[in-house]
């Protein structure tokens, strides 16, 4: 089975590159890997470099502790001035788009970049890797246009963060996998908006609930003292981890500093403890703690880490005529139609407009459930990502063996951007069975 996810990979990579980076035979593609990178991710990016005619070239830097995750060899550095599209596939050092070099000829829009760090091939081939990424960006624009303009922000969560902070001037940053222009900036997968606070501004209780950046998920929610901008005191919870921020915070230059706010915004994403993976989904929030630089801010330090809080509430300027609530308890509070679209000015149908509904049901299915009981007994228990990809697999091996692939049928319902993957998948299996039941209008 492992073998197989090569495919995945190369249907990935050529979506990234193709699509979302719109790389073409003008282009030099800089891929950034180390020795823990899984270079099957790396060769499939490779493959679809050179399948779109661009020059490419893969370089393997040294795995950097989490202390110095922003540094770069200088050799590296003079090959980031050569290239026009920059791939980030490190995965023991940290994301690549914190490095201060290649923040500057992002600004200077000498290239484009997509970071790939600190994840596996289950980031790169599913969860939010299987968004559909024109309409996370859609989503990303609305909420960069709602952002635009408001000062002070406001943070709450259940587990008790009360923090504020004035935010900087700066343009709300779109990162929600779309880079085709110089001066682009992604993730994979992707899916948030970000900005970064005003420095000595941040103030507040902020504990994390969610995974943090090197250190996993807490077991008990860590909670920090802000002050004046900076972590002032780790005042408790899951001890290795409070531990480990303690140490950095005494040994790393600038790394008590409070970075970042982003809001996630990719409904595709899994919750599954990986803070890549959970900083990117829809309702959660992050902080982050160390480099700035990204952010407008003077401070260069050699980290960045990114800490998931769980069902925020998140108000913009509150208690003046400018107040907005972006999200509630870390859910969608409002649906609208986009005004601007060529097909509908606008107009929503009642599906579009109960989707908070439906979206919010305490009966809505998150994670994969396997039946424990006899058909119809209504028995379940909840399974893990990894258990359910077994099942499946292990199950159409065994249909495919015994009945031959023809057995199975393809079957889909409305087209939207489902038709490809579908279709590839039926190829793949070996089945001539594949239909469509057609588009609804």
């Amino acid at each position: 089975m492992e073998d197989n996810r090569i495919i995945e990979c190369i249907e990935r990579a050529n979506y990234i590159l193709g699509d979302l980076m719109a790389v073409t035979e003008k282009d030099e593609v800089l891929i950034v890997i180390d020795d823990q990178t899984d270079r099957r991710m790396a060769n499939a990016m490779a493959g679809a470099a050179k399948s779109l005619g661009a020059e490419y070239g893969i370089y393997q830097m040294p795995v950097r502790g989490k202390d110095q995750a922003t540094i770069f060899p200088k050799s590296l550095e003079l090959g980031m001035d050569a290239c026009t599209v920059f791939v980030g596939m490190t995965t023991g050092s940290g994301a690549a788009i914190y490095n201060n070099h290649l923040k500057e000829l992002i600004n200077q829009k000498k290239l484009r970049e997509v970071s790939i760090c600190l994840r596996s091939i289950d980031n790169f081939t599913r969860g939010g890797a299987l968004a559909d990424y024109e309409a996370v960006y859609a989503d990303g624009e609305k909420l960069q246009a709602i952002w635009r303009g408001h000062k002070m922000a406001h943070i709450t969560t259940p587990a008790g963060t009360d923090l504020y902070m004035e935010m900087n001037d700066m343009e709300p940053i779109i990162e929600c996998g779309i880079a085709r222009n110089p001066g682009d900036a992604m993730a994979w997968s992707d899916g948030e908006v970000s900005l970064g606070p005003v420095v000595d501004t941040t103030h507040g209780k902020l504990v994390i609930d969610g995974p943090i950046c090197y250190y996993g998920c807490p077991t008990i929610p860590v909670e920090l003292r802000i002050e004046k901008g900076r972590i002032v005191e780790v005042v408790g919870g899951d001890p290795k981890i409070c531990t480990e921020i303690r140490r950095q915070i005494a040994e790393v230059k600038d790394s008590d500093n409070i970075a970042e706010i982003g809001l996630g915004l990719n409904p595709a994403c899994l919750f599954n403890g990986d803070f890549e993976e959970e900083k990117k989904a829809r309702g959660t929030c992050h902080i982050a703690m160390g480099n700035g630089y990204y952010y407008g801010q003077p401070a260069r330090s050699t980290v960045h880490i990114d800490m998931v809080q769980y069902r925020p509430t998140v108000i913009f300027d509150e208690g003046t005529d400018q107040e907005t609530l972006i999200v509630k308890d870390g859910k969608v509070v409002k649906v609208e139609g986009d005004p601007d679209h060529p097909w509908n000015h606008g107009r929503a149908c009642p599906r579009l407009l109960a989707c908070t509904q439906y979206i919010n049901h305490p009966d809505r299915i998150t994670k994969p459930l396997k039946r424990v009981g006899e058909r119809g007994e209504g028995k379940w228990e909840e399974i893990s990502w990894d258990e359910a990809y077994d099942t499946i697999e292990q199950k159409w091996t065994q249909l495919k063996e015994e009945y031959g692939p023809e057995s199975v049928i393809f079957i889909q319902g409305t087209g939207r951007d489902i038709g490809g993957p579908i279709s590839f998948l039926c190829y793949y299996y070996g089945s001539p069975n594949w239909t469509q039941l057609g588009l609804a209008g």
